[in-house]
């Protein structure tokens, strides 16, 4: 009895063995699989990163003075939608290979630093075009007044002069209002807007992020100008130190030198 026993302990040792053996062979074929080496991964990264870049280029062309970041948003992710239906259809092992958006498609403009990807019912309808007016119709008076054009300090809406103009313009002290708060959801001429989305095909992902001026680069000048100018120097710096051996605290190091100087 006690050598059956010791054969069945035996068998069970070998078999579990057996089985460690074909989990690290998976493994193996796996990670050479993923491979670089592997010319299907590599096209379907490059794949990934077409789609990407021109979804970018068709939201540039689609900023303009009075666009909301909900509707660029929904257009670039209905853009990758589109452009990843058109490719990779034929099953692979009898599966259907899985591709679309790998990152929403996030607008964020001026101060708002990133990933603004805002529901439908969260973001404002606001004119950029009732703003400038506004600007425009305000700018001596509240410059007579010691303040900027629609700066903190200016008293609207309870100014006469304030009054009138909405009065003219046939806007309720509430819409008046939010015109001159031109939300962080819309764009108007000079703003800079960033875009963050990503594209994967078969889990190869492309993810991409870009800054550009409504109204185009003679938009911008001063501190707007110095800050961009700052991101596009440390963006090479970085790119050229990609290499091996490069460490992450080096990068970033370098990264901080490129910042802009306090005014």
């Amino acid at each position: 009895m006690p050598s059956k026993k010791k054969e069945e302990d035996e068998e069970s040792d070998v078999s579990s063995v057996e089985v460690d053996e074909e989990e690290e062979e998976e493994e193996l074929d796996e990670e050479a699989a993923n491979d670089l080496s592997n010319s299907d991964i590599v096209t379907k990264y490059r794949c990934a990163g077409d789609i990407a870049n021109r979804v970018l280029g068709e939201l540039i062309k689609a900023m303009e003075p009075g666009k909301k970041a909900v509707d660029l948003c929904t257009l670039g992710d209905k853009l990758i939608a589109d452009a990843t239906d058109k490719v990779y259809n034929q099953k692979k092992k009898g599966k259907k290979i899985e591709k679309g958006s790998a990152f929403p498609t996030c607008v964020s403009v001026n101060n708002c630093v990133g990933h603004y990807s805002p529901l439908t019912s969260e973001d404002k309808v606001v004119l950029a075009e009732v703003r400038a007016r506004l600007e425009n119709s305000l700018a001596s008076e509240c410059g007579r007044r010691g303040v900027g054009p629609l700066g903190v300090a200016c008293p609207w809406p309870r100014a006469p002069v304030c009054v009138r103009l909405r009065q003219r313009l046939r806007l309720s002290p509430r819409a008046a209002a939010d015109a001159v708060r031109v939300p962080v959801g819309v764009s108007v001429q000079g703003d800079v807007v960033k875009v963050d989305l990503g594209v994967h095909v078969d889990g190869y992902i492309a993810v991409l992020a870009h800054s550009a001026v409504v109204g185009g680069a003679e938009a911008v000048e001063g501190r707007k100008a110095d800050v961009m100018m700052a991101a596009w120097t440390a963006a090479e710096l970085a790119q050229r130190m990609f290499k091996e051996g490069a460490t992450n605290a080096e990068i970033t190091a370098m990264i901080a030198k490129a910042r802009p100087r306090a005014a």
